[in-house]
């Protein structure tokens, strides 16, 4: 009797064994259904079907994600050879499967939980993010990827938002939602959810291709926003758990300081508390669970120099706490992981950034306001931009404010086109050989100047020639560098290009074609398209003056100069002029973009200006010999 029932026990867990290695009953008629779907050429998976489920427990929530991918193109896409699945220390993983098959037939790799390489998702710094990762041995195009896994969540602020988005084809995808306290879709523009109770199903969603101005893909798709909480369903209540847990952080007493210039200078003391933040502090990105947004103690992070969004911003103020300036965190969220959607309270911010409040004596360096008060607004982690400007991926985008009496949700600044500005002056003077010979002066200030900056800083002295090199030839046509000088400002970039093309001018039957402005000779017009489905998004708004000075040889005619252009609209305005002045061809323009969003609504509009200006900008002078 008991040689039964060991061998019984024996082929039950062989049969429990031999049924979780072989393709899973729930993927099976998917597999079917969907397998023979082919996506169009550069699309690098297909989801064949994927199910997120959400559901209360207690105090915590069920957490499941059911997958099926199809490996569509493998070019550039080796990322997918490796698959990670990560969690917060107070998770708790109740299960983990991965099958790797070919087609619907024979599984190539089976992995369960224990099979998976626990390991933290930063091996430099403390933190609560772990994950779960499985390296196949081999993908190749056509492998299908299955995937279960289920984890027991028990977050600080249980708001969650589900996207349909994916890198790639969607062919069925299904999330369910169940005993939350609130529920709603988000951004359904074009009603593609279907719902049915607590389900929500999206069916053939293409893969959208990167273009150019397009907004962060993320906004492209519907969102299923859940709160299972009965407490946190209002930025005040979010903002007021929000500080009463971070305010523990600020554990730096009172005489611990940063040395000062002048104390008694407090936009001084500002700047160079802020700057010591950014620049000596070393950042390291966590931005995953309640890493994201829950600081570690000042002390810790002052004494060890390191540390990410939120333990910056935090020591930042610290610092200004003890030097007498109140300051404040604000949970943010950049423009490149998606919007922040007002409507529905919760934690959808990845980013901590600080509002420092100001007075008479520091009002200059004001860049938002709050409940009528004067503040700056600074992204602690940017070590290179200045007070008052913030990078541009936050310009505009939603905020959460955070006080010990509550928070408001605030929109951070917009930087107008007059603080964006890009200056070219141009010299230039034309061979009786064909060849042109440029002296450019070009100065940025505001966001174009930061983003200089930043292209800069990225450039060792080795690659920093090769580098302006190509930026010349891709702007100028027929252009060889001789010489360049940066000279890199507080506030400021200005950078002076020599520079001599062979083969700038065209020659034509009706004369020869001298585009007046080098910089816009091999500038093309991105929006040729007819059709777009999606909004046009720039990241600032800009004023850009040239002004061109053009020497031509003994013995030519000017046949033609372009006629003046004036283009005012509610998008930019542009004005252009050449005008002969002292023996020389003298060309003017300027360009003042007024807007960063082009909705698609206005796309046929805005690209019927906009071949305008390229127009205009490119209209040549005509001269013979």
């Amino acid at each position: 009797m008991k040689k039964l029932s060991l061998l019984l026990i024996i082929i039950g867990c062989f049969n429990l064994f031999a049924s979780r290695k072989a393709i899973p009953e729930w993927a099976k008629s998917y597999c079917v259904k969907y397998i023979k779907h082919k996506s169009e050429r550069g699309v690098p998976v297909s989801y064949l079907y994927e199910k997120t489920e959400l559901s209360k427990e207690g105090d915590s929530v069920i957490y499941s994600i059911k997958k099926i991918i199809k490996i569509q193109n493998l070019t550039g896409r080796l990322a997918f050879s490796t698959f990670s699945l990560p969690f917060n220390k107070n998770d708790r993983v109740l299960d983990a499967l991965v099958w790797r098959i070919k087609g619907i037939g024979r599984v190539m790799e089976f992995y369960s939980k224990k099979d998976m390489a626990v390991l933290a998702l930063s091996e430099n710094f403390v933190d609560d993010s772990r994950q779960l990762v499985v390296n196949f041995d081999s993908l190749e195009e056509g492998d299908v990827i299955i995937v279960y896994y289920s984890v027991k969540k028990k977050d600080l602020f249980p708001h969650y938002f589900l996207s349909f988005a994916e890198d790639g084809d969607i062919l069925e995808s299904e999330i369910v939602i169940n005993n939350a306290e609130r529920v709603a879709v988000l951004n359904d523009k074009q009603g593609i959810v279907q719902k049915d109770n607590g389900s929500f199903r999206v069916f053939n969603l293409p893969y959208v291709k990167k273009r150019r101005f397009m907004p962060s893909e993320y906004d492209l798709y519907p969102l299923v926003a859940a709160s299972f909480s009965k407490d946190l369903n209002s930025w005040d209540a979010i903002a007021k758990e929000y500080f009463k847990i971070s305010n523990a952080a600020l554990d730096l007493p009172p005489d611990k300081t940063i040395p000062l210039s002048n104390p008694s200078d407090k936009v001084k003391s500002i700047k160079e508390i802020l700057k010591f933040v950014a620049e000596k502090i070393n950042y390291v990105d966590i931005e995953i669970g309640n890493g994201r947004i829950i600081p570690k103690p000042c002390s810790f992070v002052f004494e060890r120099k390191y540390g990410d969004c939120k333990d910056k911003t935090f020591l930042a103020i610290n610092l200004l706490k003890n030097a007498g300036i109140e300051a404040f965190p604000v949970l943010a969220k950049g423009f490149d992981d998606g919007r922040v959607y007002p409507e529905f309270p919760g934690i959808q911010f990845n980013h901590v950034v600080v509002a420092v409040k100001l007075d008479k004596s520091t009002m200059r360096l004001k860049n938002a306001e709050i409940d009528g008060n004067p503040y700056l607004i600074f992204d602690i982690t940017d070590r290179i931009t200045n007070p008052p400007f913030i990078p541009s991926s936050l310009q505009g985008t939603y905020g959460l404010f955070v006080s010990a009496n509550g928070g408001r949700l605030i929109s951070f600044p917009v930087f107008s086109p007059l603080q964006n500005k890009v200056k070219v002056f141009s010299s230039c003077k034309m061979h009786l050989d064909n060849s042109v010979w440029f002296e450019i002066n070009e100065e940025k200030t505001g966001l174009p100047a930061y983003s200089e900056k930043w292209f800069i800083e990225k450039l060792s002295e080795k690659n920093r020639t090769r580098k302006y090199t190509e930026f010349i030839q891709d702007y100028i046509s027929g252009a060889t560098l001789i010489d360049f000088e940066v000279e890199n400002n507080e506030d400021t970039v200005k950078t002076q290009y020599s520079v001599r093309a062979e083969d700038y001018v065209i020659q034509t039957s009706e004369g020869i074609l001298i585009i007046p402005f080098p910089f816009t000779s091999r500038f093309k017009n991105p929006f040729r398209k007819r059709t777009r489905k999606m909004d046009i998004v720039y990241s600032k708004k800009l004023t850009v003056e040239r002004r061109a000075e053009w020497e031509l040889p003994e013995g030519v005619k000017i046949i033609k100069l372009p006629e003046d252009t004036m283009l005012d609209n509610d998008y930019f305005f542009f004005e252009r002029k050449v005008k002969q002045k002292d023996g020389k061809v003298v060309a003017t323009a300027k360009y003042v973009r007024k807007k960063m969003i082009i909705p698609e609504k206005d796309y046929k509009s805005y690209r019927k200006f906009y071949k305008k200006y390229i127009k205009a900008l490119k209209s040549p002078i005509v001269i013979s010999k």
